[in-house]
């Protein structure tokens, strides 16, 4: 099964390079993420139980006119996800853990309400990365006597200032993960057990809140999000945003799933 971990949420500060949302501060609400990007293996599983409802043509797997994965050799020498004979399948065992790619931002929402979860907002999933990641370099009982989180302590700070200088968004389909991205386990967990949030692969994203139930009049504005700017070096935390259309696909880019907490009660 998926492993969600709890993300208490508290304050977020925007980077200088989100746009209007540039240097603003919001309250974000405790949510549930996945620990890490989903696999193959957890997509080919979502693609069969639907598959009444998908058409494949040319390597493009539809459903009710809406693309969301493009099959094929994603580099030379991996070609993750096969359909032969009516079912999909993964190609090799060792392409199972790998991170699924060429997923459009609809194939992940559907998959997402599949399960009964959502795609996070680019405020979540902010906040999943650079105050888990603070977190984790924190000396042992540098948080507050209360035990709650310190949501914008002098070092976030510090952080954010060097992050507001802007960082150039890597555009998507630009980053080489070939010969193939490594399985999603051997990432490293963050403060709050999330993997791989500061790594190249981009993931998919809502600018703001959910998307509306019928996805051909979805006015939700998707994005794709990267831990980790092509070429920086590692350890270091510089987030960017690029606004995307949700149809297309990329060699680079994968998603996780969130769920509120309210939704988790139910």
């Amino acid at each position: 099964g998926v492993t969600l971990d709890l993300v208490p949420g508290g304050k977020l500060t925007f980077p200088g390079n989100f746009g209007a949302d540039s240097g603003k501060a919001i309250d974000v609400n405790p949510f549930y993420m996945d620990q890490t990007r989903v696999t193959n293996h957890q997509y080919v599983e979502f693609l069969n139980k639907v598959l009444s409802r998908i058409r494949v043509e040319n390597g493009v797997v539809q459903s009710e006119g809406t693309i969301w994965l493009l099959l094929g050799e994603i580099f030379e020498g991996y070609e993750p996800i096969v359909f032969r004979d009516g079912k999909f399948s993964v190609n090799k065992p060792e392409h199972a853990s790998c991170p699924v790619l060429r997923v459009t931002g609809y194939g992940a929402l559907a998959y997402a309400r599949f399960y009964g979860r959502r795609l996070p907002t680019k405020a979540e999933w902010l906040y999943a990365l650079l105050e888990g990641s603070e977190l984790r370099k924190r000396p042992p009982g540098n948080a507050s006597e209360s035990g709650e989180n310190v949501a914008a302590g002098d070092s976030m700070n510090e952080m954010m200032a060097r992050m507001n200088k802007g960082t150039e968004a890597p555009v998507p389909g630009s980053v080489d993960l070939s010969p193939m991205p490594p399985p999603v386990m051997l990432s490293e967990p963050n403060a709050y057990g999330i993997r791989g949030l500061d790594e190249k692969v981009g993931e998919w994203a809502l600018w703001r809140s959910e998307a509306s139930s019928d996805a051909k009049k979805d006015e939700a504005q998707y994005v794709i999000l990267r831990g980790a700017s092509v070429g920086q070096s590692k350890g270091t935390v510089s987030p960017s945003v690029i606004l995307r259309q949700p149809w297309e696909a990329f060699a680079d880019v994968s998603f996780r799933c969130v769920l509120s907490t309210a939704d988790a009660q139910g």
